[in-house]
């Protein structure tokens, strides 16, 4: 498994909309690994988009995301770098 964590630092108007949580989502999707994302307490499927707006993200937040598979390695860093680029 292999797990990093996001400050999320930008979002459009403040809080996640549902055109940014479908670009996330796509991305998730390209792997076959499980993405687990946390909030708080709350984790949700990351290749989900109701799942990423329950979230209910706003600048400030910060999310840790695990990912467990076949791909684990090359999704997290690929997911990595997406995501800093999406809330940096």
């Amino acid at each position: 498994m292999k797990q990093f964590s996001v400050a999320v630092n930008k979002i459009e108007d403040g809080i996640l909309h549902v055109r940014s949580a479908g670009l996330i989502m796509k991305e998730a999707s390209q792997f076959a690994s499980d993405v687990k994302v946390t909030k708080d307490e709350k984790t949700v499927n990351g290749k989900d988009i109701l799942e990423w707006m329950g979230l209910k993200l706003v600048v400030g937040d910060v999310i840790t995301v695990n990912i467990e598979g076949p791909d684990e390695e090359a999704a997290a860093d690929s997911f990595e770098v997406f995501l800093n680029r999406q809330f940096s």
